[in-house]
This record gives structure tokens, C-alpha cells and sequence, in this order.
């Protein structure tokens, strides 16, 4: 369904919401641009995920839009 093409990407948590509903929390090696972790939601049978303040997109574009919010935060 999915997975990270960059191997420093790990999951702190996942938490699973419905059958095919999963709330993971991620982090990226080595941690100092997001300390606490990202939050994202993904539904596997819609393949979509949810990040942020609720916003959706394809999970296809999960990884690139996760590096765009570690790039913003420095």
C-alpha cells in the first residue's frame, strides 16, 4: 500500500483507526528538523492520506510532500 523510498523514514507509532484506516507517527533520521514527529493518517482502500490541519492527497505523494514540510521547518 505504501512505503518510503528513503530508509531513514521510520514509524514511531501506528495506531490503527478502522479495518483500513492506520494514524502513524513518523520521524526522519536524525530528527532535529521535527523532534516530536510527523502525524499523518493514511486510508489504505482509498490510498490517500491526511496530514496537517486535514489536508488530503494521494498517498503516491506522501513521502515528497513529507520532505516539503521538514524543508519548511528547517
Amino acid at each position: 500500500m505504501f512505503g518510503f523510498e528513503d530508509p531513514l523514514w521510520s514509524a514511531d507509532r501506528s495506531t490503527w483507526l478502522s479495518p483500513t484506516r492506520v494514524e502513524l507517527k513518523l520521524r526522519k533520521y536524525p530528527g532535529h528538523r521535527a523532534p516530536r514527529g510527523i502525524k499523518v493518517i493514511i486510508e489504505c482502500a482509498l490510498r490517500i492520506a491526511e496530514y496537517g490541519d486535514g489536508t488530503h492527497i494521494e498517498s503516491a505523494r506522501l513521502e515528497s510532500t513529507l520532505e516539503g514540510m521538514l524543508d519548511l521547518l528547517g
